[in-house]
């Protein structure tokens, strides 16, 4: 490139500016693509972990006993049982939703409470939650060995019940339950 100053005199520069070759070009395209791939694989991962991340595979369940009515030296007994139940979700991306579910108390293997309805709640990410069960039993027909064990360890504050919970889970069409226990 020739560029005349005013003395008239022609001055040539070191500079000269080079049209991109096919092998800039190329490589420039590469670059591009290797970003727009990595990017897409970014967003593709981030998709895949929120939406296969089961909330309800996260949940923490815990139970604790409140009250009991009704277990009286009989051959029947109709209790009564008052749960607390705690739902902790520590998922920081989803909302946990339960559509309710059943409770079920026994006692050396019996079934002597039912509750056919646990209610329904959301926790939101990263929060807990309480509910209330109410278990009961009606004239629950005892054998006198099993009846015997449970007025002897009642009395002592020994006795021992088991609480399994099923709880239906609000994103699935069908009520899928899962068992707690």
């Amino acid at each position: 490139m020739t560029i005349n100053n005013d003395a008239g005199e022609p001055c040539t520069s070191g500079y000269t500016e080079l049209a991109p070759t096919r092998w800039d070009r190329f490589l420039l395209r590469a670059q591009l693509s290797l970003s727009t791939i990595l990017i897409w694989g970014v967003f593709l991962s981030m998709g895949v972990f929120m939406f296969s991340t089961d909330p309800n595979e996260l949940a923490e369940f815990s139970v604790d006993l409140a009250d009991v009515e009704g277990l009286v030296n009989a051959r029947t007994v109709s209790p009564s049982f008052n749960l607390t139940v705690r739902v902790a979700n520590p998922s920081a991306v989803h909302t946990l939703c339960l559509n309710g579910g059943e409770a079920l108390v026994s006692y050396a293997g019996v079934g002597i409470a039912r509750s056919h309805v646990v209610p329904a709640l959301c926790v939101p990410r990263g929060a807990a939650a309480e509910l209330t069960v109410v278990p009961w039993g009606w004239d629950v027909g005892l054998t006198e060995d099993v009846r015997r064990r449970l007025v002897s360890e009642w009395r002592v504050g020994a006795a021992e019940v088991s609480v399994e919970m099923k709880i239906f889970h609000a994103i699935y069409w069908m009520p899928r339950g899962r068992t707690y226990s």
